[in-house]
């Protein structure tokens, strides 16, 4: 190798990093990320838990497994931070179980920040609380606050229930259904407000505030609406104070009770109650429990707790805690009981009671007639494991002057005194008593051991009487007893005052068992008895096992009547004959009556009886159940399906046991064939001539269920329907079917689809079409259904069994309504329907109706039914809402259907609202009318221009204004009344007030301004005054005041005939009116210018008068009214009225009377003068100077002393004295004939040819044989009423003079009576002739 070639340079290596510093240079980043990391994740896994559905379920989860399932969340949904959903929500501790369904919450977190949990929306559709009863002691309790506040804005709960367990017990404490609520619970006070729901006792309503640190203040007030059967009851509650101090207080009312009361409670005491004060009235039994009687009652109670005052344990205190205090109960009315009354007047003590015993002291008990019960009793709980679970009883009570009577009227009368003592012993409860009036003597011992009531001794005394029984009854499920009697010289009068008379020797002695059927071995002997006085004997025995008699052998004779029954009945081969013979049933008392004879015999079994009876009774009554005249039965029954049946039934004259009216005039049933196949008839006549005939086949099953054909219903009432076709029928006890059918009438036609009953449902389909309605007066001018103008339909489509389900529909098919009479008032009816709908128990009505004159008029209405026992009814507790409309043109069509005296006329609209419950219902609305007029048309009586505003609120009805301005139409017949000054404004009248729906009870206040009420010509009255109404539904009272502006009261028409009170028109029936209460209490002033012209008087009337009425007593009256510037005009002379006074003080139909009329201006001034009473009128006549009575009737009448012999004066005369003193005219019409040497007086009845007349009255001159038969032979022409003179000349000719009264016509009449039978009569004057008259006489 050459020296000179170089080697290349290898470079050096680079030098290498040391291991410590690239680590961590490594491991920078990696921290950074994972402390991002870590900082991130939290808020991450949170936000992610509150926002997302994962995340709560994940936390539901956790919350489940961390807690071992005591709080548990199932099925979560939604999201934790705004809104979350779950099926099940649990929670359980503490002694706490809380179980709530399908909850829904809408909540704020942010909220969370300030320290409150806000929720503004929570549903829950149930929850339940349950908690454990500790009974260790407890510390005190201090504070209720929660650790963060919540406000919980709207709060639904389906159903909430609060149980509350002791051991192995569970108890349902509190329910509440469809509950609201708002709460506000800070750190130091709880509020709630608006809290409701649906207890088991009602709706109800809560609001307050409870502090949250001991003593905890309260401040809250509810209600609640319950019900008691059908009573509604509203309740008021407020509690105040703290829990450790509380005072409670409770307003309760319904419409059979009030009562208010205050509970004193300390919640975390010992005792719980520290006052209990109770005041409630009057409170009758009746109204809530149809067999409690009537009573009246107020109770007072007022109990405290009586500590124990030494200090023991606290344990010991809460079992030594009492509560005691004293109670009184009245009885404002007081009954018998068969009055269905209480029969205490007032009961007293002092009760004193806790967990070991009751204990009433100082017990005082007052009965009617002055009878007194005095003691104290003290009752302990049976021992655990005790046989008997009713207790024991210690008690020492006394009784003194006890009177039966005063307790049940058909009890005699004594004063009854003694002693019952109750002793509580280990092994039984004993019970003595003896009770005595001096005659009577009661003795009784017995014991309660376990199960067994023992009777060792009840024995009745009284002088050689004696009754006594011993016996035992146990009280477990079969109720086995035993009884032994024995009756010596007993009177059932001297116990039982309805009882006969008699002297009853026997013995008795029955066992057995009640349950589950009745079983019995009975034997009774009678010897030596009689009874009202006749004759009792016989006796017997009977053993029976359910419906099976195995044997029977009864024999008894009583008061004239016998019965036997013997053999045996209810299995193959047995025969039960019967026999009673009784003429003398009224002997028996107790309202039994009449006769009755029956022959049978009964055998088979009582699902298949067989045997024959022949029964015939008369005027036979049955207490409480029926009368009838005649009863006959005779029937036959065989055995088998193919054995014979022959029934014949008659009765006549079927009457109600308390109604006098028949109501069945006769009726017939015959029942012909076999068990399996026969035919039934049925005839039956009712009164006002209805009757019913019905023809069937068919045949009865092995349970008596008749099964068959229904071939004839033909029925006659008001009108006549018939059977179209044949249809099936069922009947049995416990069932009813008719198959389809229709039913063709003159007044309506029906088709049955469907009918069938039984105790747990009703079906009924089918339709009605073509009846006939109509309106009508009848005699008494009432509006009676009556008349064929409007024809209705029908459908039916019901289904009743747990619910009501169905509908019905009524409607018009064609007419009109009208009312007919003289003037037939047609509604112009041109549609209505009414239908009511029902789904399961919820029940709408609709209906509506409209006409040319009644306009438009609509209803609608739901409301809730129930079934109660048997039947259906409308739940009165339940809501009720209904609406109706009406809009009327005209109300010209109600006047004649209320009278047809009365016209109506004007417009109505209205709008009405109902709420509330059938038994609290609350009406809303208004109602108004315009152009509103009433007029009376006979009494004249007017009022137009009226205006009515009312309303409805609540249970209230206002009249806000009814007002009527009613101008004068027609001026009266009287020049001396201001008519122009008086009706330069219209009259009016007003009135104003108030009503309650519920009681009727109201106020109305009326005024009226010169209001015109009569408007005729001869008839006019103007009115002013003002005046107050309270109502109730039957009772009215009326007070005021009325003055009399001006008033005329002219010759009157003549009103239609009517008949006298004593007049009886077979047929006709007198309505039963409803008794209305009217009290009324009114001043009238009659003013200074009623004026009155009539009756031939003059006059102007004054004064004041006071109107009283009481409900049950006529009219009474108190003033006077006097006349003022009167005259008296009568047989064309004018009389001046010096003094005219009517005084009123009584009945108003029987014043005073003071009346004096003279005519003036001659030598003698004469006149009438009338005193004494209206029903008792003294009439005389009066002169200056002084002169005989008929001289001044002469200076009356004629204006002169009488003088000559004028048949014309002495007629006018006669006519006068007649008119004027009436029937007092005797002596002074024997002096004027007197005076004109005639022998007889008369006024008759003159008619015209060929009728006759005849006297009406004869006042002078019998003696000369004149009568009215011979002064009507003849023809007269003399017309009208006549004065007739009559003079007998010879014994056979008579010379009669008759004058007209009404007019110029005379006439003398000459009668010669030629034989007995045969007269000639010869007339002059108005009628000229010459008659022979033949009398007959027909005996």
């Amino acid at each position: 190798m050459q020296a000179d070639e170089a080697t290349p340079e290898t470079p050096a290596p680079a030098s290498e990093p040391r291991p410590g510093i690239v680590g961590r240079a490594a491991r920078r980043p990696l921290a950074i990320l994972l402390g991002a990391a870590a900082a991130v994740l939290p808020w991450v896994a949170i936000s992610w838990s509150i926002g997302t559905e994962g995340g709560l379920r994940f936390l539901a989860h956790a919350l489940d497994v961390a807690t071992r399932g005591q709080i548990r969340i199932e099925q979560p949904s939604g999201r934790l931070a705004d809104s979350l959903r779950a099926e099940r929500f649990v929670f359980a501790m503490a002694g706490v179980d809380v179980d709530a369904r399908k909850l829904a919450i809408d909540w704020s977190p942010s909220e969370l920040l300030s320290g409150w949990v806000h929720a503004k929306r929570v549903r829950v559709q149930s929850l339940s609380v349950t908690y454990t009863l500790s009974h260790e002691p407890s510390g005190p309790l201090n504070a209720i606050a929660l650790p963060i506040g919540l406000r919980l804005d709207d709060v639904a709960l389906g159903h909430f229930t609060l149980f509350q367990r002791d051991g192995a017990k569970l108890d349902r404490m509190f329910e509440l259904r469809e509950a609201s609520a708002a709460a506000d619970m800070g750190h130091e006070l709880w509020r709630f407000s608006h809290v409701s729901g649906t207890t088991d006792w009602g709706p109800a309503r809560l609001d307050g505030a409870l502090a949250t640190m001991a003593p905890f203040a309260i401040d809250a007030v509810g209600n609640i609406s319950a019900h008691y059967g059908a009573h509604p009851i509203e309740a008021k509650l407020a509690a105040h104070g703290s829990l450790t101090d509380m005072t409670l207080g409770l307003q309760a009312s319904s419409d059979a009770m009030k009562a208010d009361g205050e509970l004193g409670l300390r919640l975390f005491e010992p005792m719980l109650l520290r006052t209990i004060a109770l005041e409630g009235g009057p409170i009758d039994p009746s109204r809530f429990h149809p067999d409690a009687p009537e009573a009246a009652l107020q109770v007072r109670v007022r109990l405290q707790p009586a500590l124990d005052p030494h200090g023991v344990p606290e344990a010991a205190r809460l079992a030594e805690s009492r509560i005691e205090g004293p109670f009184e109960i009245t009885n404002a009315a007081p009954g018998r009981i068969d009055q269905g009354r209480l029969p205490i007047e007032r009961a007293s003590g002092r009760l004193t009671f806790d967990a070991s015993e009751l204990i009433v002291k100082e017990l005082a008990l007052a009965l009617p007639g002055a009878g007194r019960i005095a003691g104290a009793l003290a009752w302990r709980p049976s021992p655990e494991g005790a046989p008997d679970a009713i207790g024991r009883t210690d008690a020492r009570i006394s009784l003194a002057g006890i009177d039966p009577a005063k307790l049940h009227k058909a009890l005699p009368t004594a004063r009854l005194g003694g002693e019952l003592v109750a002793r509580g012993e280990p092994a039984r409860q004993r019970l003595e008593g003896k009770l005595s009036d001096g005659r009577l003597v009661a003795d009784l011992a017995g014991d309660l051991r376990g199960e067994r009531i023992e009777v060792e001794r009840l024995r009745l005394t009284m002088g050689t009487m004696l009754a006594s029984a011993t016996g035992w009854i146990d009280l477990g499920a079969a109720k086995n007893f035993k009884v032994n009697g024995e009756a010596r010289d007993l009177d059932p009068a001297a116990l039982w005052n309805q009882a006969p008379r008699g002297q009853l020797n026997g013995a008795l002695a029955a066992s057995g068992r009640l349950s589950p059927r009745l079983a019995l071995d009975g034997q009774l002997q009678l010897t030596d008895s009689r009874l009202a006085g006749m004759p009792l004997s016989g006796g017997g025995s009977l053993s029976l096992d359910g419906s099976r008699i195995h044997h029977a052998d009864v024999n008894l004779a009583a008061l004239g009547n016998r019965l036997a029954v013997q053999g045996a009945f209810g299995a193959a081969g047995d025969r039960l004959t019967l026999r009673i013979d009784a003429p003398q049933l009224e002997h028996l008392g107790q309202g039994f009556s009449g006769r009755l004879s029956a022959r049978g015999t009964l055998g088979g079994t009582l699902d298949q009886p067989a045997g024959q009876i022949d029964l015939v009774a008369s005027q036979l009554a049955v207490p409480d159940v029926v009368r009838v005249d005649a009863v006959n039965l005779r029937g036959r029954l065989s055995e088998g399906r193919e054995g014979a049946i022959d029934i014949r039934f008659t009765l006549g004259g079927l009457r109600s046991a308390a109604g006098a009216e028949q109501i069945v005039h006769r009726g017939a049933l015959t029942v012909l064939g076999k068990r399996s196949d026969h035919r039934v008839t049925l005839e039956a006549d009712f009164p006002r001539s209805h009757a019913l005939q019905l023809a069937a086949h068919g045949g009865l099953s092995d349970r008596l269920d008749w099964n068959g054909m229904l071939d004839r219903f033909d029925l006659e009432w008001n009108g006549e329907a018939s059977l179209a076709e044949p249809a099936t029928l069922e009947v049995g006890p416990d069932h009813f079917r008719l198959g389809k059918t229709r039913l063709l009438g003159d007044r309506a036609s029906f088709r049955l689809d469907e009918t069938r009953w039984n105790p747990d449902e009703i079906v009924a389909k089918g339709s009605m079409t073509g009846l006939r309605l109509g309106l009508a007066l009848n005699e008494s001018q009432q509006v009676v259904a009556r008349g064929n103008t409007l024809q209705m339909g029908a459908e039916w489509d019901l289904h009743l069994q747990k619910a009501v389900n169905g509908q019905i529909r009524v409607f018009r098919e064609a007419g009109d309504l009208v009312l007919e009479g003289d003037a037939p008032v047609a509604l112009g009816l041109t549609e209505f329907e009414a239908i009511i709908a029902a789904n399961d128990d919820r029940l709408a009505l609709a209906a509506s109706a409209a006409g040319t004159r009644i306009g438009v008029i609509s209803a609608s209405a739901t409301a809730q039914s129930r079934r109660e026992g048997k039947g259906w009814r409308i739940a009165r507790s339940l809501p009720l809402l209904g609406r109706a409309r009406l809009e009327v043109p005209s109300v010209d069509w109600i006047g004649p259907l209320l009278d047809p005296n009365l016209r109506t006329e004007g417009g109505l609209t209205g709008d009405f609202s109902l709420s509330g419950t059938p038994d609290n219902p609350v009406a809303t609305g208004a109602i108004s009318g315009e152009r509103l007029g009433l007029m009376l048309v006979e009494q004249g009586l007017r009022l137009g221009g009226g205006v009515l505003k009312a309303r409805f609120d609540a249970d209230r009805l206002y009249l806000d204004d009814l007002s009527f301005t009613s101008p004068s139409r027609v001026r009266p017949n009287e020049k001396r009344i201001d008519y122009a000054g008086l009706t330069v404004q219209p009259g009016s009248a007003t009135a104003t007030g108030t009503v309650e729906l519920a009681t009727g009870e109201g106020s109305f206040r009326i005024n009226a301004d010169r209001l015109p009420i009569l408007q005729r010509r001869d008839l006019w009255l103007m009115l002013s005054g003002e005046g107050q109404i309270k109502t109730g539904w039957d009772s009215m009272a009326v007070t005021g005041s009325v003055t009399v502006p001006a008033g005329f009261i002219g010759p009157t028409r003549t009103g239609a005939p009517t008949l006298d009170d004593d007049v009886v028109v077979r047929g006709r029936t007198k309505p039963q009116e409803k008794p209305f209460r009217i009290t009324a209490d009114v001043e009238a002033d009659l003013g200074n210018a009623l004026y009155l012209h009539a009756f031939g008087v003059d006059t102007r009337l004054a004064g004041a008068i006071r109107l009283r009425a009481r409900p049950g007593e006529a009219l009474r009256a108190s003033g006077r009214i006097e006349t003022r510037d009167g005259q008296y005009d009568a047989y064309g002379q004018r009389l001046s009225i010096d003094e005219g006074l009517i005084t009123f003080q009584g009945p108003l139909d029987n014043p005073t009377l003071s009346i004096e009329a003279v005519r003036k201006g001659l030598a003698v001034e004469a006149g009438v003068q009338i005193s004494g009473s209206a029903q008792r009128p003294k009439v005389r006549l009066i002169s200056e100077p002084n002169v005989p009575d008929a001289e001044k009737l002469s200076w009356i009448v004629l204006g002169r002393a009488p003088g000559g012999n004028s048949d014309g004066d002495a007629a006018l005369l006669m006519a006068a004295a007649g008119a004027v003193l009436g029937d007092q005219t005797g002596g002074l019409t024997n002096q004027i004939a007197n005076t004109f040497g005639i022998d007889q007086i008369m006024i008759a009845q003159s008619e015209n040819r060929g009728l006759g007349h005849g006297a009406t009255s004869q006042v002078a001159g019998s003696a000369t044989g004149f009568s009215s038969s011979s002064a009507s032979a003849g023809g007269d022409t003399v017309a009208g009423q006549v004065v007739m003179l009559g003079k007998r000349l010879t014994r056979d000719i008579n010379l009669t003079y008759e004058q007209s009264l009404s007019g110029s016509e005379s006439l003398v009449k000459l009668s010669y009576a030629l034989t007995r039978r045969v007269s000639m009569v010869a007339r002059a004057g108005s009628d000229n002739a010459i008659d022979l008259h033949y009398n007959i006489s027909f005996r």
